[in-house]
């Protein structure tokens, strides 16, 4: 690991960090798990506007190089990484129910990887 990691408590940054790190090392379900994360708390952010028609949407978005966004916050970022491994957590435990002692396993350490990035966060 080099000095330039994220700020204490900052969970984003975390996810990124790791994410590099993933990449170097080509694992390949850390990677998954570490853009979902960053996915999530990316569509997160996209402010909703409700109050135009479908296709005024669609012409200001041909327009726009990104969707309006708002700022999450640090406790929001924490809620959205929190429900992603419990969605883990749960799929783990199906598989095992089902048998699916490979993709149990995998989930499991997609799992502690995001337990990880919390818990160096906090």
């Amino acid at each position: 690991m080099n000095d330039d990691r994220a700020p204490a408590g900052d969970v984003r940054a975390e996810l990124r960090d790791r994410l590099r790190d993933a990449r170097r090392g080509r694992d390949r379900p850390a990677m998954d798990v570490l853009r979902a994360a960053l996915g999530a708390i990316d569509n997160a952010g996209a402010v909703h506007d409700d109050d135009r028609t479908q296709t005024e949407r669609l012409n200001a978005a041909a327009d726009a190089v990104d969707v309006p966004r708002r700022d999450v916050s640090e406790d929001e970022v924490r809620a959205i990484v929190s429900a992603e491994l419990r969605d883990l957590e749960q799929a783990a435990i199906q598989y095992r129910e089902l048998g699916q002692q490979d993709a149990a396993a995998k989930a499991d350490h997609q799992a502690s990887i995001l337990l990880g990035v919390l818990g160096e966060t906090d």
